[in-house]
């Protein structure tokens, strides 16, 4: 049948699914966005008052790393 044209149904199912370049860049967005999560947070905390990057600073407070 297939010099006709015709495929069977289900053909390609038997086939695992494999990784795509979208799915490799957004897993790349997302390595990446942890990185800068994670830089973020010492940033903050090298600056923050007590070395807690939640807490924020009052009038005058302002502390600049070493």
């Amino acid at each position: 049948m297939s010099q006709y044209g015709m495929q069977m149904p289900g053909g390609r199912s038997s086939r695992g699914p494999s990784l795509g370049v979208i799915d490799a860049l957004l897993l790349l967005a997302v390595v990446a966005m942890g990185f800068a999560c994670a830089f973020m947070y010492q940033a903050a905390a090298a600056v923050s008052p007590e070395g807690q990057p939640w807490q924020m600073h009052g009038e005058g407070q302002v502390r600049l790393p070493k």
